[in-house]
């Protein structure tokens, strides 16, 4: 015999609320909310779990008040992952209960206020529910705040090829990721001189929490750097005395020893 699967409901209630005083699009975009909150929680909490296989259903509208049913499917998932489901789903509504939401993701955050959105256009209130017990509301006066991260800032050194130069430096980074410098006109001139040039730089970078990219960075000095071939570079090591390499002298014979079984 099956597993019973758990039922989580999205349910609105108060002020005469009811599907058809609500547009179509609107509960479409309460579905598509809900799912990006849980899914979105669910990869933060279990990074191992493909979230792109179907983890849960819509199991219909109900119009009593207006209440949108998730079916946690039992049958065709694994026990543990349909765990992971129900539990990140009691995080959320954790989460709305002590007000705070530290603990979640910005995805997760966006997708609670959309639908706290939906309970203060119609000044009804949001039910949580698990299997027909409420877990937390939202009501008209419920107010999301994402929980502010201090910014992540440090001094390092990048490395990449200059491909813009104006009021500031645009530097690609060996990911393909671009990076804005800021430097003063002095320094920005004698870089306009390195266009499409491969520069390393020193500065203080500020970084972004969710993506871990540098979305700030301001230079302090251009860094000597020196490109060199792989031949000069297993030179340089042989003449520091790191052994092992003293038989590889050509190129073709560095590439066939690193490339070797």
């Amino acid at each position: 015999m099956s597993e019973t699967a758990e039922i989580l409901q999205l349910r609105f209630e108060g002020n005469g609320i009811n599907p058809e005083k609500v547009k179509p699009s609107e509960i479409g975009e309460l579905i598509a909310e809900f799912q990006n909150a849980l899914l979105a929680t669910i990869k933060q909490e279990y990074p191992e779990i493909d979230t792109d296989t179907v983890l849960f259903s819509l199991d219909g509208v109900r119009n009593e008040s207006l209440g949108i049913n998730f079916k946690a499917i039992a049958e065709k998932i694994l026990p543990e992952v349909r765990q992971a489901v129900v539990a990140c789903y009691i995080l959320i509504s954790t989460t709305i209960n002590n007000n705070d939401y530290t603990n979640l993701n910005h995805s997760t955050v966006q997708s609670l206020k959309k639908i706290s959105s939906f309970s203060k256009r119609y000044q009804c209130n949001g039910h949580f529910n698990r299997n027909g017990e409420t877990l937390s509301t939202i009501t008209p006066n419920t107010e999301i705040k994402e929980a502010k991260i201090p910014a992540i800032r440090s001094s390092v050194n990048i490395y990449g090829e200059i491909i813009d130069v104006g009021s500031n430096i645009h530097i690609r980074l060996d990911d393909g990721y671009n990076v804005i410098v800021d430097a003063d006109k002095q320094t920005s001139k004698k870089l306009g001189s390195k266009l499409w040039e491969y520069v390393g730089l020193r500065g203080n970078a500020k970084w972004d929490i969710e993506s871990l990219r540098i979305s700030e960075f301001k230079l302090i000095e251009i860094l000597e750097y020196n490109p060199t071939g792989i031949s000069n570079a297993f030179k340089q090591l042989r003449e520091v005395g790191i052994s092992g390499w003293d038989m590889y002298n050509t190129n073709d014979d560095i590439t066939k020893q690193l490339l070797r079984d």
